[in-house]
């Protein structure tokens, strides 16, 4: 499992250098501009990626404590049903399920709003660096394709 970290993590770095370098080198001006832009949309994507994995882990942990409810009560159903605890087993499933449900509403809420942003970041990014590219075509410093690629190949890199 480690050897699959380093091999990605290394991959992606060397694809993050590369990009830059071959950035810097062609139309330097996008790059800065790009460089300028990666960090937004890193800290969008990290913030996305932090609340929800913390909310799913709840959602996790109630699904767990209601399955553990009705493993207790179907393995000794008969010291339940001698006890007459048929109903506070059905309350506690329920309270479980109802965490459940609140914790999940809480992890949807949180996914959609923060994947509309990251993407809210990432599109408005786009927008910038192909205004952007068009006033470096427009005023002569690269021509469109060279200016093109050259942004594609950096945003990528930095994605």
């Amino acid at each position: 499992m480690i050897e699959l970290k380093v091999g990605n993590f290394m991959h992606f770095i060397s694809r993050f250098i590369a990009g830059f370098i071959i950035g810097f080198f062609r139309v330097w001006q996008i790059s800065i501009v790009t460089l300028a832009i990666v960090p937004l949309i890193a800290i969008a994507g990290g913030l996305y990626a932090y609340v929800t994995f913390g909310l799913i882990a709840k959602v996790r942990k109630s699904y767990l404590r209601a399955g553990e409810i009705a493993q207790e009560v179907i393995g000794n159903v008969r010291t339940v049903q001698a006890f007459g605890g048929e109903q506070r087993a059905v309350i506690s499933y329920k309270v479980a399920l109802r965490n459940t449900y609140k914790n999940g509403r809480k992890a949807g809420l949180a996914k959609g709003l923060g994947l509309g942003s990251m993407h809210c970041v990432l599109f408005l990014s786009w927008a910038l660096l192909v205004w952007f590219t068009s006033i470096i075509v427009h005023k002569g410093i690269a021509n469109g394709g060279v200016a093109f690629t050259t942004m594609l190949n950096v945003v990528i890199s930095g994605l």
